[in-house]
């Protein structure tokens, strides 16, 4: 062949090749919830590693044995399985019974994800609906109000220790609260009217706003208050995101329109509360907890994490702005007005039914058509 002439392969597309494939994807992922684990080990002790194990564990067997009974390629390697099984568990409190993360691993994987086709095919997002489904069916334990919560100095000086001795110690060292958690805490005292409920987060009503101390949204921004094992930091958890847009596995989009429309609403909208003799009132326009709704809760495991899904989450970057949108709307009218302290599962869950209508709307125009030619 002349040195001037090019031999070309023509195949079926795709045409153009990312330079990370799925499994390498997955394993940044892994690599950015690495520092909200960490700190949970520093605050939970031992605990939350038993639990994601498990839920990994779970997850990992389910995908194998469905593509087994399928017949198709057992694909684990690619590490979606186990992304999926180390969200789940962050999603869960450290003390769950140990079946309650093998259960949801197997609903994850087996009816949200390998029930519509297997990896790019589900509609949900696998964590999230199986974090629903045993909030359903185990609410006793995923509600609970005895949150555990060791000292760091407990922790340090059990890890020097064998196993079964760290666990011994952290058990006898552990203090168990009974108290709520922030934005449990938060409604209570919505519901009390101000009351004790939530004194221990610095929440009061105070001329007609809700109001929140600069410590209670530091500690909760740090992680220092119980909650769920991967959620509890937001600083850990937004080290991780910054890891993943630096390696552009995700966008600002979502997480920017997520956590900014949900800290508008949150500042701006009048919340319900009680008065004496059973009355309601509300509290004034824009006297909300913005920096409280951000922090307190799963807002920003949601909005980094969960709702950035490549699979349940809409293609461009205008459809990404109005999903982002639309999970902050639903996330605060759920947590003022819906009698629910958190939220962003069910907003992120119900968003994800619609993208493909969303995809729909904010579909470039075809080069040479009009957009009503192009249609949804």
């Amino acid at each position: 062949m002349p040195a001037n002439e090019h031999r070309y392969l023509v195949t079926t597309s795709p045409h153009i090749h990312a330079e990370q494939d799925v499994g390498v994807v997955m394993r940044w992922v892994c690599l950015a919830l690495a520092p909200a684990y960490v700190w949970s080990v520093y605050r939970f002790g031992y605990w939350p590693l038993g639990v994601a194990a498990i839920a990994v564990a779970a997850c990992v067997l389910t995908e194998a044995a469905c593509q087994r009974l399928r017949r198709q390629t057992v694909t684990v390697n690619d590490w979606s399985a186990v992304v999926t099984g180390l969200l789940l568990a962050a999603v869960l409190p450290p003390n769950v019974a140990w079946y309650i993360p093998a259960v949801g691993g197997l609903v994850a994987i087996g009816v949200a994800k390998q029930a519509f086709g297997g990896l790019g095919a589900n509609i949900w997002n696998p964590a999230l609906l199986s974090r629903a489904f045993l909030q359903l069916s185990f609410g006793a334990q995923i509600n609970s109000g005895r949150w555990p919560m060791t000292r760091g100095e407990s922790v340090a000086q059990a890890a020097t220790t064998s196993l079964r001795a760290s666990f011994e110690a952290l058990a006898e060292r552990a203090d168990v609260i009974t108290q709520a958690t922030p934005l449990e805490a938060l409604m209570r005292v919505q519901e009390a009217g101000g009351g004790a409920g939530a004194r221990a987060y610095g929440v009061a009503i105070r001329d007609g706003g809700l109001e929140t101390s600069w410590q209670a949204v530091l500690d909760a921004f740090l992680g220092n208050i119980p909650g769920c094992i991967g959620e509890v930091s937001a600083l850990a958890l937004l080290a991780g995101a910054a890891l993943l847009l630096a390696r552009r596995i995700i966008t600002w989009h979502i997480p920017v329109a997520y956590l900014g429309t949900l800290a508008l609403l949150g500042w701006a909208l009048p919340a319900p509360y009680a008065q004496a003799e059973g009355a309601r009132a509300f509290t004034d326009w824009f006297t909300g907890p913005a920096l409280y709704h951000l922090v307190a809760g799963g807002a920003v495991i949601g909005a980094c994490f969960m709702a950035t899904d490549m699979v349940t989450s809409p293609i461009t970057r205008r459809g990404q702005l109005i999903f982002g949108v639309g999970c902050g709307l639903l996330t605060a009218l759920i947590r003022i007005y819906g009698g629910y302290p958190e939220g962003v599962c069910y907003s992120i869950l119900l968003m994800n039914m619609v993208v493909p209508l969303i995809d729909g709307w904010t579909r470039p125009r075809v080069l040479g058509k009009t957009r009503k030619e192009t249609g949804p």
